[in-house]
């Protein structure tokens, strides 16, 4: 169907400026450099922002406000089995959030979460974010 010189095919020619501008702009942008932060695993042990990396270029945080926000522990919900899929695109994943590593670890548990946790509870990255 051709949508040439309507509002539907105007509408299309202006989206796919957007997205050659919006694809410019992210491959100019240029990372700023963040504190390499500490965190705690869920079996209390230390671990620094560089290490969630893993073998990933890149790193993908949700931020949650942990288990006592029932929106946040649903949302989370709806991740567990997804890090596979962001670690085939090369993209390393972990859930911070402020609860203790043993709630983290208790809730995991209890909702068969898959993905890492981190207690950022010690730390000031949430806000500095």
């Amino acid at each position: 169907m051709d949508h040439e010189g309507t509002e539907l095919g105007k509408l299309w020619e202006e989206q796919q400026a957007l997205n050659a501008r919006w694809k410019a702009a992210w491959e100019a942008f240029k990372p700023e450099p963040v504190e390499d932060y500490s965190f705690e695993r869920n079996d209390g042990s230390p671990v620094k922002l560089s290490e969630l990396f893993g073998e990933h270029k890149r790193l993908l945080v949700i931020h949650n406000m942990g288990f006592h926000c029932p929106y946040c522990t649903l949302w989370a919900d709806g991740f567990s089995g997804t890090d596979y899929f962001y670690h085939k695109q090369g993209i390393g994943f972990v859930l911070s959030s402020p609860d203790t590593p043993e709630q983290q670890a208790e809730g995991k548990a209890k909702r068969g979460w898959t993905f890492p946790l981190v207690s950022n509870g010690a730390n000031t990255f949430a806000k500095d974010m």
